[in-house]
């Protein structure tokens, strides 16, 4: 007999055994039947487990030669020692830790009220200020309680995580300075705690906070609060590490720009175009996908990609990042540098401005350095790039019309006061245009 065959066999003779011992239960009293409940459910779990899996032809037919396979089965089951126990206990904790999260996510959830009782009052939000009011309670208590938990008689070990995270940064920040703003003049609270408290705003009146100030030994609560502003600023830098930055989405970073006008015959700059330099995007853009020198064969930033400080970060967005090539973009008259990306993965929004920065230092002292040697033509015209100014902007392709409307203003603005070109940030107004510079490259600027 083949292999499927015989597990059929098996499955039918374990079926058939199983009804007989299900039409036992019947005949028994309820009492007696709840005895055998949890073998009832393990011998059922048994064929489940035999209709999905075939067995080997040999394995299958030393089971049929037993006048009760499944009975042998369940024994053995029975006897293995298994972790069936520590999965419930792990289940009872998991409910348990829901539960809690639930009511902790609806204490979270209430909004500290901002106006004072007799505003809400006036204004109808008398459950809503009862209700911060009510949370700003529950929060002093778990800080009193986590304080005594916490404290040995020689040093404090507070659960300051607990607290936060089940009342929120704000809302214990609040409570804690409250009470430390009324107690100004002890020299038990440290100064650093007493000045991070004077900069929480209150927004009732200091009858109202007495609802909620803690009563804790002084000394002991200034390391507690010492402790939770050390817990809220690494949450804080926790939060700003997974933040994604969405460039993903569209991903091409974009950049201001100097631009000029270049005398063919002489090499001298002769005119800044920075606010029509859109006319001339395909051939600049033509010259960019052509470039390189000795030094940067590749147009290619991420060849050139290094963050020497931060080894980590920089491996992080080399796997994110596989090429980053430059190239621009008119918008009407002006003209915008652009980096097209070729992304697996987000940035995280730490990371973008690490990369947007090593970007920067390229454009000013690599590859952007040797580009702006370069002279482009343009029909009659010779032009020069920089990719660097003292004012330039990154701005992300989501961020871009946004950011020429306020660049269109910001220029408008200069023409009203101005008859030079101007540049691209109004603080350039009273400074000279950086076309009208020598053609050397600035003293210092150094090129890697």
């Amino acid at each position: 007999m083949d292999a499927e065959k015989l597990n059929q066999a098996l499955y039918d003779k374990m079926a058939a055994e199983q009804e007989r011992f299900k039409h036992g239960l019947l005949g028994m009293t309820a009492e007696e039947a709840l005895d055998h409940a949890y073998e009832y459910a393990i011998r059922e779990d048994i064929l489940m487990a035999l209709e999905f899996n075939d067995l080997p032809a040999p394995q299958a037919a030393a089971l049929l030669e037993s006048p009760s396979p499944l009975a042998d089965v369940f024994k053995g089951f029975r006897d293995m020692e298994t972790a069936h126990m520590d999965h419930i206990r792990e289940c009872i904790e998991d409910r348990a830790e829901n539960l809690l999260e639930a009511k902790r996510e609806a204490t979270r959830s209430i909004p500290l009220y901002r106006q004072s009782g007799e505003y809400a009052r006036e204004h109808g939000e008398l459950d809503a200020f009862l209700a911060s009011l009510k949370a700003n309670i529950a929060c002093r208590d778990a800080i009193e309680a986590a304080i005594q938990d916490g404290f040995d008689g020689m040093s404090l070990h507070a659960d300051t995580k607990s607290v936060l995270a089940a009342f929120g940064a704000e809302r214990v920040s609040h409570v804690l300075a409250a009470t430390l703003q009324g107690k100004r003049s002890d020299a038990r609270i440290s100064s650093g705690n007493q000045a991070w408290a004077a900069t929480v705003p209150m927004f009732d009146t200091v009858s109202r906070h007495r609802d909620y100030l803690i009563t804790s030994h002084p000394g002991v609560l200034s390391i507690f609060v010492t402790q939770a502003r050390k817990e809220m600023d690494a949450m804080r830098e926790r939060q700003e590490s997974l933040d994604l930055s969405g460039l993903i989405a569209n991903p091409h970073l974009y950049s201001t720009i100097n631009a000029n006008l270049r005398d063919a015959a002489t090499d001298e700059l002769i005119e800044a175009i920075y606010d029509y330099a859109g006319q001339y995007q395909e051939a600049i853009s033509r010259s960019i996908e052509s470039f390189h020198s000795q030094a940067y064969p590749s147009n290619d930033l991420m060849q050139y990609f290094k963050l020497p400080d931060n080894p980590k970060m920089e491996g992080s967005i080399r796997q994110k990042i596989q090429s980053a090539y430059v190239t621009v973009e008119a918008s009407g008259p002006c003209l915008y540098a652009r980096l097209d990306l070729s992304m697996s993965a987000d940035l995280t929004i730490n990371e973008l401005e690490a990369f947007t920065a090593q970007i920067e230092s390229q454009y000013r002292d690599g590859w952007g350095a040797e580009l702006e040697l370069l002279t482009i033509p343009a029909g009659k015209d010779a032009v020069c790039l920089r990719l660097w100014h003292d004012d330039i902007s990154f701005f992300p392709a989501t961020e871009k019309s946004r950011f020429e409307q306020r660049d269109q203003q910001e220029q408008s603005n200069l023409k009203a006061v101005s008859t030079r070109k101007p540049s691209i940030k109004a603080q350039l107004a009273a400074k000279s245009v950086p076309g009208d510079q020598p053609t050397t490259k600035p003293k210092d600027r150094e090129v890697r």
